[in-house]
């Protein structure tokens, strides 16, 4: 272990040249759009091709949807969902339009995966581009994104996560542009389409303050005063029922619970790590340092104080609902109840490895405004009254697009396309000299 490292700047890093960069590079962004295209079609199939019962949450969403219509104002007042109208008023009138059948909401929202999949791809090529990175390098970061199941999961029902992350991804794409009105436009449309996506606008005027106190720029005042906007949309809502969600006024549980989670934060931070186990291994398994090794220990140490728990909103309520998702189904099993504790300390690890080196170490200019965004993330889900794991789908894109920036992952990918690349050329030799024998033959 060392005691000092230098500050990581991918813009420094140099890249051996792919000696078949169009046939890396095509062959990965086709494989990777057949990996989510049969991924798509088990989803497909697994729920009767969109026309299956209500799934879950569905059995409330579309029902609070066909109660909007007509749309009144005096509805709000009494709408019965924790997330934001918005995003069932916008369905309602396509319901009225389309017909009022389950259907057409599963569409749209399909299409908003398809959507989140051409923008987080266009997004991954851009930062490929920047430093020249190997061809490979976007296939990567889609593969890792299609490996959390709730992404196209969540893609096949009538949840508004989906096309909240949507317009996030395009939001996080016109800020990597440099092009600050469209992203807040952006960020506006995923607040009102489910709350948490607050944590955006707030980390980027926390950052655009911090830019003009170390600066002393003007133009950083008026660009937190931009960022304000998305928020002062939603105010009307808060003051409608006295809080962020239509049922702070309803429900007495939501009262009851306490304003500070961080049992919450520990549990998603853990379960974060373990998604996202190979990005953490290639760009955080490599290089220690004393602070990261304090990362790691600050971690564990959190999971101690603060250990995961069910959540209190569903005891509160008495709703049978006993799971916060895949990993905790694994830690409910028989081999989870034995070694659950090591399983949630091995994700944090892992979690604070990856954040160590996206955070601390990568010192690229274009990627500081996405790490506020990470740290508003984590710091959001203090207070949230409910945890998840499909709660961690705004966050892994950002932590998939900010490995593009790291030195390892890219030369993972050089690595990577070499290989591939020498497998292409040994092919190619292995049939022209095919080619050769089989003319001597004939002669």
């Amino acid at each position: 272990m060392t005691s000092h490292m230098e500050d990581i700047d991918p813009g420094n890093v140099a890249l051996s040249p792919d000696p078949w960069p169009g046939t890396v590079g095509k062959w990965a962004d086709a494989v990777s759009l057949l990996i989510f295209a049969a991924l798509l079609s088990l989803a497909l199939v697994h729920s009767g091709f969109l026309l299956g019962p209500p799934y879950g949450d569905e059995r409330h969403f579309f029902p609070s949807t066909l109660s909007l219509i007509p749309f009144e104002l005096a509805k709000l007042k009494t709408f019965n969902e924790i997330s934001s109208p918005s995003f069932f008023i916008a369905f309602s009138y396509v319901l009225r339009l389309l017909g009022e059948h389950l259907f057409w909401c599963r569409l749209l929202v399909l299409f908003c995966l398809l959507g989140c999949v051409q923008v987080f791809r266009s997004a991954t090529l851009n930062i490929a581009r920047r430093f020249n990175a190997s061809p490979i390098t976007p296939f990567l970061a889609l593969v890792l994104l299609l490996s959390f199941p709730y992404f196209v999961g969540c893609g096949i029902r009538y949840y508004s996560d989906v096309p909240a992350l949507f317009f996030g991804l395009l939001a996080i794409r016109a800020l990597a542009r440099r092009r600050t009105l469209p992203a807040v436009i952006w960020s506006t449309l995923a607040l009102h389409c489910r709350q948490y996506f607050v944590f955006i606008p707030v980390s980027l005027i926390g950052f655009q303050i911090w830019t003009w106190w170390r600066t002393g720029e003007r133009r950083a005042l008026r660009q937190a005063g931009l960022w304000l906007l998305p928020i002062v949309t939603f105010l009307p809502y808060v003051f409608l029922w006295g809080g962020a969600s239509p049922m702070r006024r309803s429900d007495p549980h939501l009262a009851a619970l306490a304003r500070v989670m961080p049992w919450h934060l520990t549990y998603l931070f853990a379960v974060c790590g373990l998604y996202a186990l190979p990005a953490a291994i290639i760009v955080g398994w490599r290089r220690w340092s004393w602070g990261k090794a304090a990362w790691v220990a600050a971690a564990g140490t959190l999971l101690f104080v603060f250990p995961p728990r069910p959540n209190v909103y569903f005891e509160l309520t008495g709703t049978p609902i006993t799971t916060l998702g895949f990993i905790d189904h694994l830690l409910s099993s028989p081999l989870g109840e034995r070694w659950g504790i090591l399983v949630l300390l091995v994700g944090m690890a892992l979690a604070a490895m990856l954040h160590y080196e996206l955070i601390i170490r990568c010192r690229d200019s274009q990627a500081t405004a996405f790490k506020w965004i990470v740290v508003g993330f984590w710091g959001m889900n203090l207070f949230s009254h409910l945890t998840w794991d499909k709660y961690l789908l705004p966050i892994l894109p950002l932590l998939y697009l900010l490995s593009l920036y790291h030195p390892d992952m890219q030369r993972f990918a050089g690595r990577l396309a070499g290989s591939l690349s020498g497998l292409f050329a040994s092919v190619r030799a292995n049939r022209a000299r095919a080619q050769v024998s089989g003319m001597t033959g004939t002669e």
